[in-house]
């Protein structure tokens, strides 16, 4: 078999298509970042993007456009770039593939085959039997990362997980009485809200909530905390105003336009003893932002009055097993998580304790870690995570750096797990899908 020889022009041109996929972030799930760029060989004619699940996919919005670019009669023997494998089955939408043979297109060339079972080189096998030419590896390393959520979902059926970590150069996320706002800079915590809203779910331990009565929503701009005792117009109005969402622009088959602000953000809370007060701004806000907790099944019985209040102020409540110490089954959360509300990927924004609950079980996909230039010292027994009863180097849990940068006057770290992979599959049990 032959590697498939790409020009310069190819390579610019699917630059742009990823670049394009990316206006899809945090909108798309629980399917993939797509782009397509349409030209004549040379010249740049259309393009377009996936925009959300149920719309139709970038190859189609980029068939509609070129139409646009022709007045209507598109010609035959244009060529196509797209970031991810055309789809060969019916889905919420028909098949790409069956557009682009009615396109009469001459060539198609591809980013990353789609890890689909389902389509995975059937696509291309599709339009290599009606004629097109198509190539297929361009940038694929490029788009594997682009989206690395959606090859977890489809191959793993469980949801992606990056950890969010903002600390002192020295590993510190608090002082010795528990200060630590704000170790990172605002431009740092600025970039966390978008982060917020490109994974649509959020997890934290109850110790956060008690500790740091947060919001834990994507806002549009930074605000102090708003304490117990805040006015209630705030949940009224204003933290629906300071929700990040984004446009949609749909166009309609009659020419009209259609305008969608697009949030579907989760706030998930483990909480085995529901020890979360009634007052705190996450109970407060349940209404605006959708708030699951989950709480041990055996602690149900004797918590039926917390629990309706709970449910009452429109909470999301989920009871699951728990171990002897009553900490929760963590896939057990994932789980439900997944098949339950189709969330495929989660940021962590916990503290010690939980964070390494799930390092030690391998479900930590990659980092992101917000490092502060400033040195609190080992007086402080805050530190990025707690105890993993490793005595020697050759035990540690392994990260592999892929982007290092500054963000104002912190560093961002971008790592993934090294390991993870093989140790899931030895250690666990619980399939998330079948």
């Amino acid at each position: 078999m032959t590697e498939d020889i790409f020009t310069n022009e190819d390579k610019k041109f699917m630059e742009l298509a990823l670049k394009i996929a990316e206006k899809g972030r945090g909108t798309t799930r629980p399917n993939p970042l797509v782009g397509a760029v349409i030209t004549d060989g040379i010249k740049f004619i259309s393009s377009g993007y996936h925009k959300m699940a149920g719309l139709p996919h970038a190859e189609i919005e980029a068939i509609k456009n070129a139409g646009k670019y022709f007045n209507g009669s598109m010609p035959a023997g244009l060529k196509m770039y797209v970031t991810l494998e055309p789809c060969s089955i019916y889905g919420k939408t028909p098949p790409c593939t069956d557009a682009i043979i009615k396109g009469e297109f001459s060539e198609i060339i591809i980013s990353m085959l789609d890890p689909n079972p389902k389509v995975n080189g059937n696509g291309v096998l599709k339009l290599r039997e009606a004629g097109i030419k198509v190539k297929s590896g361009l940038l694929e390393e490029k788009a594997k990362i682009q989206n690395e959520v959606f090859i977890t979902h489809i191959t793993k059926r469980r949801p992606f997980i990056c950890a969010k970590i903002a600390s002192t150069i020295d590993g510190k996320t608090a002082t010795s009485t528990g200060d630590s706002k704000w170790i990172t800079s605002n431009r740092s915590r600025n970039l966390v809200q978008k982060l917020r809203f490109d994974y649509g779910c959020v997890l934290t331990g109850i110790n956060t909530v008690l500790k740091d009565n947060p919001f834990l929503y994507p806002k549009k701009k930074l605000t102090g905390s708003v304490g117990s005792k805040g006015i209630n117009s705030y949940f009224d109005s204003t933290i629906l105003r300071n929700l990040i969402t984004k446009k949609i622009i749909i166009e309609n088959d009659d020419g009209k336009k259609e305008i969608i602000n697009f949030s579907n953000f989760y706030r998930i809370i483990l909480d085995s003893n529901l020890n979360i007060p009634l007052d705190s701004n996450i109970i407060r806000s349940t209404k605006q932002i959708k708030t699951i907790i989950f709480f041990a099944k055996k602690n149900k019985d004797n918590l039926k009055d917390k629990i309706n209040m709970l449910a009452d102020s429109g909470s999301i409540l989920i009871d699951i097993e728990s171990t002897k110490k009553g900490l929760l089954d963590l896939n057990e959360v994932l789980y439900h998580l997944y098949n339950d509300f189709e969330i495929t990927s989660i940021m962590l924004e916990c503290g010690p304790a939980l964070l390494t609950s799930f390092l030690r079980q391998d479900l930590i996909d990659k980092y992101i870690f917000f490092m502060a230039p400033k040195i609190i010292g080992a007086d402080s027994p805050y530190s990025i995570f707690s105890d993993l009863k490793i005595n020697s180097i050759e035990d540690c849990k392994k990260i592999s750096f892929k982007n290092v940068k500054k963000v104002g006057e912190d560093i961002l770290i971008e790592g993934y797990d090294v390991y993870g992979d093989n140790n899931r599959a030895r250690k666990n049990k619980k399939n998330f899908k079948n």
